[in-house]
């Protein structure tokens, strides 16, 4: 169970300063914290505006970028906090707004499917948030890393 969050808010990225707390936090988490390359965590994606909807929560207290969600238009959702801030519930936050913001883009399809690309240790994580493994999918490994395709379909 999460301890009570401290005050927070959610803001999409729409500066290049935004940008780069963004992929910071990134880089703490899958770069410093679980060993991925470097290289890997910023790419074609990472512009604004741009192909992706980046959205980041900051505690109000002091400023500080403590999540982070990005939805590539069309692809996956993908939900990093660093270690100190796990005990909050950030990533269901950050993951349920994302949904949210995707719902309403698409209201005129009357829903869609989600795709993310899960570590299989955080699959658990997802698992609660309603996400399912690919039932055709297969774990595959990125950067070494098991990780397992899961899908949600969301509706208003």
């Amino acid at each position: 169970m999460p301890q009570p969050a401290p005050s927070y808010s959610i803001e999409r990225v729409e500066t290049a300063a935004g940008l780069q707390e963004e992929i910071d936090l990134r880089i703490e988490v899958f770069h410093r914290e679980q060993g991925f390359s470097v290289e890997l965590e910023v790419d074609e994606h990472d512009v604004v505006p741009g192909p992706t909807a980046h959205f980041v929560i900051r505690l109000q207290a002091h400023g500080a970028v403590v999540g982070t969600v990005a939805i590539p238009f069309a692809q996956c959702i993908g939900a990093n906090r660093p270690l100190g801030s796990r005990k909050y519930g950030f990533g269901s936050i950050l993951v349920r707004h994302a949904e949210q913001w995707a719902l309403s883009a698409a209201a005129q399809e009357g829903g869609l499917q989600t795709v993310i690309s899960s570590q299989e240790q955080a699959m658990p994580f997802y698992q609660r948030l309603g996400y399912t493994a690919e039932a055709r999918g297969d774990k595959y490994p990125d950067e070494g890393v098991p990780h397992q395709k899961m899908v949600k379909w969301l509706s208003a």
